[in-house]
């Protein structure tokens, strides 16, 4: 049975300890890559990305992808990587993980699932997951989301 949403949500700004590193909350900024770095080095956008970042509030935040090796870069292209420094896998693969997560995180009670943010240009495999998605799940409380407009704008 799903707990009300205050009670879920109450949780969210108390202290969390994983493995004894302490959080201040449970709050967590996923990584994005920004494309932003010159030859691989942080630039001082980045200082002021994650200072802002920081001055959220976060209790942590992950940063972007980094590459311990100049093949490993996820900019600019290179080498024969469908986008270089991404591990690239088929499309049918990358729908087969995104549908499983999803409908875990439904069995455990989401109700609203975006997909959203990746790093390989597969929006329409994210598309289509929330399609299969919300047909399987026509007459239940979960949906998929997949946010067509802010790929659109991202490419403006």
């Amino acid at each position: 049975m799903m707990k009300p949403r205050e009670e879920t949500l109450a949780h969210l700004f108390e202290p969390l300890t994983l493995r004894g590193v302490s959080l201040p909350n449970r709050i967590a900024v996923a990584p994005m890559c920004q494309y932003s770095a010159q030859e691989g080095v942080a630039s001082p956008w980045h200082l002021v990305h994650y200072g802002g970042l920081a001055q959220g509030g976060s209790g942590l935040i992950l940063v972007e992808a980094t590459a311990v090796r100049p093949e490993g870069r996820i900019s600019p292209p290179t080498e024969h990587m469908r986008y270089a420094g991404t591990i690239s896998i088929p499309d049918e693969a990358f729908r087969a993980v995104l549908d499983g997560a999803a409908r875990s995180l439904a069995q455990h009670g989401f109700t609203d699932i975006v997909l959203l943010g990746d790093s390989g240009n597969y929006q329409a495999s994210l598309q289509a997951v929330a399609a299969r998605l919300n047909r399987d799940w026509q007459g239940k409380p979960a949906r998929a989301h997949h946010i067509a407009a802010y790929y659109a704008r991202a490419r403006d």
